[in-house]
């Protein structure tokens, strides 16, 4: 059986409501980061700096800390600070909590993040270190739907069809449903059955913070999920569809809403 892999998604046993985030963590603006310069950081803990790059071109970016104290996390993301896949760190190289390096396809022109995070409980000094070599092979042209604010609109009852690819690169869509009343949401979605999805809900744009998420194959089918979470009036809420491992088909996902 082939491992999943997910898009910054942790596994959900069962459907039902999600638990409150995690505590958020300082993130500190670096600026725009120079290629091929070391850059030397001091992070207190639960504390991070987020840097802008800038490329021209599709390719391959290496990123790379090496260090002492607290312990590092790395993650490279797009302008929506939605990690890209592969774009995660935290090996601990060399048995070493602050040595992280990740390789990362940069699949088309645009403004990405590079983020350096001290989960530890001590203060960090780390060495950051980024590099670019253009590489046509692994370009594709920018998802319509692949980020949360390109979200496509979905109302209370509405279902809609769609499908994903993720081998070309069509890798997730984002709709925003907007609660204008307390209630609980209902999403769901069936595809066909080459296809293996994931759901997540996030609210606001916190979109690394998940209010629930599911991977659960309902009824033994791997494109069939479930979520149902709280909302409050007033808040706009985004709902995201992954194509997990290697798969490719359509699907529909529909939201359902009750009033409290």
């Amino acid at each position: 059986m082939a491992m999943r892999v997910h898009w910054v998604w942790a596994l959900a046993a069962a459907l039902a409501v999600g638990g409150a985030p995690a505590a958020e963590e300082q993130v500190l603006d670096g600026g725009a980061i120079v290629i091929g310069k070391a850059q030397e950081l001091k992070l207190d803990a639960n504390t991070a700096i987020r840097y802008a790059l800038k490329v021209d071109a599709a390719g391959l970016l290496t990123v790379a800390t090496r260090g002492e104290g607290g312990d590092v996390v790395l993650e490279v993301a797009d302008i929506d600070n939605q990690a890209l896949r592969g774009g995660q760190s935290d090996q601990d190289l060399n048995e070493k909590a602050c040595d992280e390096q990740a390789v990362v396809e940069i699949p088309y022109e645009e403004t990405w993040h590079v983020k350096v995070s001290n989960v530890g409980d001590d203060a960090a000094k780390v060495t950051l270190v980024v590099g670019f070599v253009a590489f046509p092979a692994v370009a594709r042209q920018p998802d319509p739907d692949g980020r949360p604010s390109l979200a496509a609109a979905i109302g209370a009852g509405a279902a809609k069809d769609e499908a994903l690819d993720s081998a070309n690169g069509d890798l997730l869509d984002w709709y925003k449903f907007t609660a204008h009343e307390e209630g609980r949401l209902t999403i769901f979605t069936k595809g066909d059955k080459d296809l293996d999805l994931g759901l997540r809900v996030v609210a606001g744009e916190h979109f690394d913070q998940a209010l629930g998420e599911s991977d659960q194959d309902l009824d033994e089918e791997t494109a069939s999920e479930g979520l149902v979470v709280p909302v409050k009036a007033n808040t706009v809420y985004y709902i995201a569809v992954e194509a997990l491992v290697d798969s490719a088909g359509k699907y529909k996902v529909g939201v359902q809403f009750t009033k409290f």
